[in-house]
């Protein structure tokens, strides 16, 4: 049987198949009531391990099959239950406070539908369903009991007591250290003033300049030109 839909919360449209495209006899379907792995197979196809960045990338092939179901809130009922044995299924073993991201793919769909890191505690089926239905917004028709791939990408986080704090660093001392690094010393309020001119005497290469740099009159002198020509209180 398949399910189309243009929203998992919208009406849903073609809903069953009667009859057997082979043989014309009834199709076998599985019932609501039964438990949610009867409804789908999954095999794991690939995994890639990255050391560096501590994750996994695991991915998996799903198949879903037949089920007996025709009126729409049997349907979402159905796949929360489907969908919520599958995240528990491929989730088991990761931490709660680790982070996963979640891809699926389907032959129906342009473009696989995606949901960003998050906490394993984040990652619940309601947050998948809300994905599914933004993503078939766009699509006419989306064929829920057919094959499709999910990936699940697993990071590590770190924890425990191991990190060591670094130094708290001196401002001071970095700034006498660093030549790089002017520093303004003066007593009236001209600092600014005094910053913007010894900027453009080094890009100008002003012939005072070592006298500029360390502050001597000149710099004054040519901070308070500089407001008088900007008129700049």
């Amino acid at each position: 049987m398949n399910i189309y839909t243009r929203s998992m919360t919208g009406e849903s449209q073609n809903v069953g198949r009667a009859e057997d495209q082979e043989g014309g006899g009834p199709v076998k379907r599985r019932r609501v009531q039964e438990n949610p792995n009867d409804f789908y197979t999954i095999r794991d196809i690939s995994e890639k391990h990255i050391e560096k960045f501590k994750n996994t990338a695991t991915y998996y092939k799903i198949d879903i099959q037949d089920l007996e179901v025709r009126d729409l809130p049997i349907i979402l009922k159905t796949l929360k239950a489907i969908f919520q044995s599958i995240l528990d299924r491929v989730t088991a073993n990761i931490p709660s406070t680790d982070l996963v991201r979640v891809t699926m793919d389907n032959p129906q769909l342009d473009f696989p539908i995606l949901l960003p890191f998050m906490r394993r505690s984040e990652l619940t089926v309601d947050r998948l369903l809300q994905e599914i239905e933004r993503v078939l917004q766009s699509y006419e028709q989306f064929v829920v009991d057919e094959t499709f791939g999910m990936e699940l990408v697993h990071v590590n986080t770190v924890s425990g007591s191991g990190y060591k704090m670094k130094p708290v660093v001196d401002v001071t001392k970095m700034l006498e250290k660093k030549q790089s690094i002017i520093q303004i010393k003066n007593k009236d309020e001209l600092c600014c003033a005094r910053a913007l001119v010894t900027a453009m005497a080094k890009q100008d290469k002003h012939p005072q300049w070592n006298s500029i740099r360390i502050g001597r009159d000149i710099q004054k002198q040519l901070a308070l030109d500089f407001e008088r020509e900007l008129a700049y209180p």
